[in-house]
C-alpha cells in the first residue's frame, strides 16, 4: 500500500530544493509504502516523479503532488498512525547510501548488507 504523511514545514537543503520549497510555503510530506520498493517507484512514476528523486525509502512531495498522490490512490498516514509508526520503525537504525556515480540514494536497514550495485546506474560497490 502507498501512503502520504501530513504536510510539515521544512527548509530544504540545496538551492533547487529551497527554490521548490519557497514556491510551496516550504511545505513537504513523504510518499512511502509498506511493500517492495519497486511498487513505490511505479506509483511515483505515475505522478511524474523521477526515480533519481527517491530519497532512500521515500519521495518528498510538495502540497500539489501530495494531492495528486491521494487522487491516484495513496492513503493518508498522519503522524502517529500505525502505517507512519511502522515506516519510522523500519528507518530507525538504518542509513542512507549514496551512489558515487549517479547520486541515487538508497536506504539500508540496520544490519542489512549494502547492495552490490546501484539500482539506478548499475555502478558496483
Amino acid at each position: 500500500m502507498i501512503f502520504v504523511d501530513s504536510l510539515f514545514v521544512m527548509e530544504a537543503k540545496g538551492a533547487q530544493a529551497r527554490a521548490v520549497g519557497a514556491r510551496h510555503g516550504h511545505q513537504w510530506c513523504h510518499l512511502f509504502n509498506d511493500g517492495p520498493p519497486e511498487e513505490l517507484d511505479r506509483f511515483a512514476a505515475r505522478l511524474g516523479l523521477r526515480f533519481l528523486w527517491r530519497d532512500g525509502d521515500h519521495y518528498d512531495l510538495t502540497p500539489g503532488r501530495r494531492a495528486a498522490a491521494l487522487r491516484a490512490g495513496a492513503v493518508e498516514a498522519p503522524a502517529g498512525s500505525p502505517a507512519e509508526r511502522a515506516w519510522a520503525a523500519r528507518r530507525r537504525g538504518g542509513r542512507k547510501l549514496r551512489c558515487r556515480g549517479c547520486g541515487f540514494v538508497a536506504w539500508m536497514p540496520a544490519g542489512g548488507a549494502p547492495p552490490a550495485s546501484c539500482p539506478h546506474c548499475g555502478r558496483g560497490g
